[in-house]
């Protein structure tokens, strides 16, 4: 009997099913502008890092993320790892009350599945990863359990015949550290060795649980201005990716282990709105608040081909805008 062989594929459909496979679930911002850089928001599954040399833009940039992952699903959970103690709870309702202008619902009932946690180095933000761990566990084995006698979760979802628990929303889904940079100068001014062991252990738990469990990570990085002394004393060399903008000087105050051990690096960087404002920046002009905007660029990309993209948006009290010339 003539052996078989199954019919060769075309390389046009290995592609197509690759690209299906490997299309991940976003979080939007809301944003058009930084949404569509992301094709579509930050992906879950992945650690994204977001430097900028202005605090209050990436956080603000995080809030939106953070409120619309809340608004996808009334089971899912987020946590907030405060590293500096500025997290404003009123500036994040003020971001869900405009979300719920398009989708109805309770403030008060969203904000109840926001969780802060506070700590002050990368010892407490360890703690923190393994309790949002420990408590994936608690769900994962109730529900377990409930599956084996059909049942319903702790949720009142059915699961005798539902999706994995790492394929769901259930608990906390989207983790958002602000900063990352605090608690590693504060490790790294003790011990730059063991402050640099600490940080790839904790990036390394950040990746596997994001991945283990299908959770968004965003790692805020404050990127130094040139004369920082952290930057010269630590950063020297480190500047491992460039910018499709010249005039964006920046390093990375952690070295290049930092940028190796995340799936998606985005910079947003400040430049002035038109001519103008470019002169009085400079000094030459007469304006005294000269208008700058923001410009989110993605500088790596290792789970897709967004490298080198960007677009510009404006900031209007808690709203970020697209601008659709420059």
């Amino acid at each position: 009997m003539a052996a078989s062989f199954p019919r060769p594929s075309l390389g046009s459909s290995l592609l197509a099913l690759s690209g299906t496979k490997d299309r991940k679930l976003v979080v939007g911002t809301s944003c058009s502008a930084i949404d569509d850089v992301l094709n579509g928001g930050f992906p879950y599954g992945s650690v994204t890092s977001i430097s900028g040399s202005v605090p209050s833009t990436k956080t603000l940039v995080a809030m939106h993320a953070f409120a619309s992952h809340l608004l996808s699903d009334s089971t899912t959970e987020a946590t907030w790892v405060d590293t500096n103690g500025n997290f404003s709870g009123g500036s994040l309702k003020d971001i869900i009350c405009f979300k719920l202008q398009q989708k109805p619902g309770d403030v008060n009932q969203v904000l109840e599945r926001a969780k802060v946690a506070r700590v002050f180095d990368l010892l407490g933000l360890g703690e923190a990863i393994d309790e949002i761990k420990l408590d994936h566990e608690k769900r994962q084995r109730a529900t377990d359990i409930v599956r084996d006698s059909d049942g319903e979760d702790e949720d009142g979802n059915d699961v005798a015949e539902s999706i994995p628990y790492a394929e769901t929303k259930r608990g906390v889904r989207l983790i958002v550290v602000d900063n990352i940079t605090q608690p590693y100068a504060s490790m790294v001014n003790k011990s730059q060795l063991e402050g640099q062991a600490i940080l790839v252990t904790t990036q390394r738990s950040l990746t596997l649980l994001s991945r283990d469990l299908n959770i968004a990570v965003l790692l805020l990085n404050d990127v130094p201005p040139a004369a920082s002394t952290l930057q010269s004393k630590y950063s020297s060399g480190h500047n491992t990716f460039q910018s499709v903008f010249g005039s964006v000087s920046w390093r990375l105050p952690h070295g290049p282990t930092y940028a190796y051990g995340v799936d998606l690096h985005l910079l947003l960087s400040r430049h002035p709105h038109g001519p103008e404002d470019a002169t009085s920046r400079l000094g030459g002009g007469f304006k005294d608040s000269p208008r700058e905007d923001t410009v989110v660029e993605v500088l790596v990309d290792r789970i897709g081909a967004r490298s080198g993209r960007w677009r510009a948006f404006t900031i209007v009290g808690t709203e970020l805008r697209e601008l659709t010339t420059l």
